[in-house]
């Protein structure tokens, strides 16, 4: 029973090793659902911290939990990114600016792959914000 248990855990090794070997090869493969971006009390912590090292505001960062806080749970995948925005009606603008710094700090800080993240951004609708009116006189 011991040899079978052992041989079983260097199967799993070899093929790790395998994979990893692959990868190096042919670039890391993304298959849909591989990777998932979860908003929770520990990932709150680290956008917290995450944003108060690039100098943002304490209201800023506050106004950008709340809209992720009421938003986001998790997101696997683009098709996500549309529901969560398709969810809310008000404030779309926080919730972008919100949603694409959790994207740099998954891709910048936890490691996610730089294409996996391009996809969720892409999938962030457009805002449009208010027109200036303003025209100086010469």
């Amino acid at each position: 029973m011991e040899v079978q248990i052992k041989l079983i855990r260097e199967m799993k090794e070899l093929t790790e090793a395998f994979r990893t070997i692959k990868e190096g090869m042919f670039g890391k493969l993304i298959k849909k659902g591989r990777y998932v971006v979860v908003w929770n009390s520990d990932v709150k912590k680290k956008f917290a911290e995450f944003m108060r090292a690039r100098g943002r505001d304490e209201r800023y960062i506050e106004k950008c939990i709340y809209y992720l806080d009421r938003f986001v749970e998790e997101i696997k995948g683009p098709e996500d990114v549309i529901a969560v925005f398709a969810e809310c009606e008000r404030g779309r603008h926080h919730l972008s600016r919100a949603l694409r710094n959790l994207l740099k700090l998954y891709q910048q800080v936890l490691g996610y792959p730089k294409e996996f993240i391009n996809e969720l951004r892409e999938a962030i609708p457009t805002t449009k914000t208010g027109v200036d009116l303003y025209v100086p006189e010469e």
